[in-house]
């Protein structure tokens, strides 16, 4: 016999499959210091030398970064929601712990891979006072977006602040296509090029850091879409949308979505 009850059946039974939303802006600062971009450049070398056809996973030096979150923006009123909260009094206390008499630092201290060898970074170190500064704003930043429902992940402790250098998510199918063409018992291409990045560190001189980075803001960052053997893939953008200097106050670029995705350039006021 049908039962003419209310269904109480678990609500999620009901609900369709949460759709997975990829990323198309974040927040970070630049890595611009001549010091660190050569290390990069000398440790891509080293790649490009040994295992030349992965060069295509290897980032722009021009483009290094330090990311503090993720969003999805959907549209010129999420992306005024954002800029609202980087300009907002909590954002703006956030920012208030790196004000002293001089542009914090961060110091990166060594080369580090994640997952399967997948990705290729400098670590920055987290537990110098600035370090520790820069996890809390990171913290306050992604609370704030994902109560507006904004961020795409959730945050993760403890915070590890990096800097890509060689990832293969920018190339997947080259990759997969290269590991099928060796054998079973073969390391793989990831292998390969954590190899080379071992030598690398031993070759090079005895150091406890990498380099050092002194940016003077937060920004909120646009990524630019590129299609990729039928798949999304995501690349570093120019387009500034907002600057939030850590030293305190803003500066804030009004734009839309639409002359980001004509590549229009956006221009910053000083």
């Amino acid at each position: 016999m049908l039962s003419t009850g209310p269904d109480r059946s678990p609500r999620w039974r009901n609900k369709p499959p949460r759709r997975r939303e990829w990323p198309n802006f974040f927040v970070g600062f630049r890595v611009t210091s001549t010091d660190l971009v050569a290390q990069v450049e000398q440790i891509q070398t080293a790649i490009r030398d040994a295992c030349p056809d992965v060069e295509p996973c290897l980032i722009d030096p021009r483009t290094l970064h330090v990311t503090l979150c993720v969003l999805r923006l959907s549209d010129d009123a999420a992306v005024d929601q954002a800029c609202q909260v980087l300009h907002s009094m909590a954002s703006r206390v956030a920012a208030e712990d790196f004000v002293r008499s001089s542009t914090p630092q961060f110091n990166f201290s060594d080369w580090g891979f994640f997952g399967k060898n997948d990705v290729l970074y400098a670590k920055l170190d987290v537990t110098t006072d600035d370090g520790l500064r820069l996890a809390a704003v990171a913290e306050r930043l992604h609370g704030e977006f994902e109560e507006l429902g904004l961020t795409t992940e959730r945050f993760r402790r403890p915070y590890s602040p990096h800097m890509t250098v060689w990832k293969t998510s920018r190339d997947r199918e080259l990759i997969r296509s290269l590991n099928a063409q060796r054998e079973p018992d073969e390391p793989s291409v990831q292998d390969d090029v954590y190899q080379v990045v071992e030598a690398f560190k031993c070759a090079a001189e005895t150091t406890t850091s990498l380099g050092v980075e002194h940016p003077i803001s937060i920004e909120l960052l646009s990524m630019k879409e590129k299609e990729s053997d039928g798949k999304n893939s995501w690349s570093l953008s120019s387009f500034i949308i907002v600057v939030v200097p850590l030293t305190f106050g803003c500066t804030k670029v009004t734009t839309s979505m639409s002359r980001l995705h004509s590549g229009t350039p956006v221009s910053v006021k000083s």
